[in-house]
């Protein structure tokens, strides 16, 4: 399940984190800019979040992916379960004995008392 808390695929030929950054800065060669450009315009989904994060600021975008990164692993960790510890029973096992034990004799005594 680890494989889950990094949605990104990195195998994947595409855009990387990195690259994404590196094309909003605008230090990107012309040859990668085109590349890039080709890449989001294949995608719709991308092109309209390259929208949306060209109309934000460079320190809030880093600052929203930074957040984002955080929000997602923080969501995908595994959750601690605590144990409530149960308390004492052995009163309780030791009342369902006695319990079974005088059904167990009122049953003997009910059999053997009846005519056969």
């Amino acid at each position: 399940m680890s494989e889950w808390k990094d949605i990104w695929d990195h195998e994947a030929e595409g855009l990387t984190d990195d690259l994404l950054q590196a094309y909003l800065n605008g230090t990107l060669s012309k040859e990668e800019e085109r590349r890039v450009e080709l890449m989001i315009s294949q995608e719709g989904m991308e092109s309209d979040a390259m929208d949306g994060l060209k109309q934000m600021d460079r320190k809030e975008t880093h600052a929203s992916v930074h957040r984002l990164h955080k929000n997602l692993s923080s969501l995908t960790q595994k959750k601690k379960y605590r144990t409530r510890k149960l308390p004492n029973q052995t009163w309780l096992w030791m009342s369902v004995l006695w319990v079974l034990l005088f059904v167990l004799m009122a049953f003997a005594v009910y059999w053997y008392s009846k005519p056969h």
